[in-house]
C-alpha cells in the first residue's frame, strides 16, 4: 500500500511527524502502512513499542531485513496485512501514525473509525496526506491514489471518525512546488511507477535517493512551512485526538 518511501519530501514528512510525536517511554505505537519501515526503525530506536503494518509483501520483507540488520528484530512487530483487516483490542495504542496512506484506501472513513477504537483515551493519531491544491498529476495515477484532500474535507472526515485536530503543518510552497514541477514530474513520467524507486534504473533516481541530498533538500523544503498558505499547500501533517460526548 505505501511501498517504498525515499527522497527529500519523505524526509520532510518524517521530520514533521517526529515533531508531533508524544514522548512517552515504551509507548505502544502503530505504524499503519509503514512502507519499508524508515519511521518504524526510528521509533524502535527511541524506545517505542512498534507494531508495523504493511500490505505490500516486498516492503514487509525489506523491513524484516532492515530491522534484523539494525538489531531491532524483537523491537518491531511486523504484520503483513491490509489496514481494513486489522484486529486489535480497544484502547491498545498510545500513538497511531498513518503517513501517506489514507489517499490509497477505498474505505478511509472505516479505517479511521478502527483507529479511534484502537487508541487509548489520551492517545494521539498522526497522519499525513496530499492535498487537492497540489493538483492531480501522473504520479497520482502511478502510485494508486484514489483521492486528494482539502483541509475542510479532512477535518470533517476526522470528526466523523471521532477525532479533533490538535495541531498541523501544511507545506509545499514555494520550494516543493518548484521541485515538483521541474524535477519530480519529469522524473515520474520516465519512471512510470514506484518500481523504479526499487530498481534505480535512472541516474536521477539514484541521485534523488541519496541520503545527503534528501537531507539538504528536505531542510530547504522545511522553509515552506513558514510561507505556505493553506490554499497553496501540497500536503499536510497533523495530530488529532479523540473527542468525547
Amino acid at each position: 500500500m505505501a511501498g517504498v518511501r525515499s527522497g527529500p519530501r519523505n524526509f520532510l514528512r518524517l521530520f514533521l511527524i517526529k515533531r508531533l510525536l508524544t514522548r512517552k517511554s515504551n509507548a505502544a505505537t502503530l505504524d499503519a502502512g509503514c512502507g519499508d519501515g524508515s519511521l518504524s526503525i526510528y521509533l524502535a530506536r527511541k524506545g517505542y513499542a512498534v507494531y508495523a503494518v504493511e500490505e505490500d509483501r516486498v516492503s514487509c520483507e525489506i523491513l524484516k531485513m532492515r530491522s534484523s540488520a539494525s538489531g531491532l528484530k524483537d523491537a518491531i512487530q511486523i504484520l503483513c496485512s491490509s489496514l481494513e483487516n486489522l484486529d486489535f483490542p480497544q484502547g491498545y495504542f498510545d500513538i497511531i501514525v498513518c503517513g501517506e496512506v489514507l489517499e490509497h484506501l477505498e474505505n478511509h472513513l472505516e479505517v479511521l473509525k478502527k483507529f479511534s477504537g484502537y487508541l487509548k483515551n489520551d492517545g494521539s493519531l498522526i497522519i499525513s496526506v496530499p492535498l487537492k491544491s497540489k493538483g492531480w498529476d501522473v504520479w497520482d495515477n502511478y502510485s494508486g491514489h484514489r483521492r486528494l484532500y482539502d483541509f475542510y474535507e479532512l477535518n470533517g472526515l476526522l470528526k466523523k471518525a471521532g477525532f479533533s485536530i490538535e495541531k498541523y503543518f501544511v507545506w509545499g510552497w514555494p520550494f516543493v512546488k518548484i521541485y515538483h514541477k521541474l524535477i519530480f514530474l519529469p522524473w515520474a513520467k520516465k519512471a512510470k511507477g514506484e518500481e523504479e524507486i526499487r530498481q534505480e534504473r535512472l541516474m536521477i533516481t539514484r541521485i534523488g535517493k541519496n541520503y545527503l541530498i534528501s537531507v539538504i533538500l528536505g531542510l530547504i523544503f522545511f522553509i515552506d512551512i513558514l510561507f505556505t498558505p493553506p490554499a497553496k499547500a501540497m500536503g499536510i501533517v497533523l495530530k488529532a485526538r479523540l473527542t468525547f460526548p
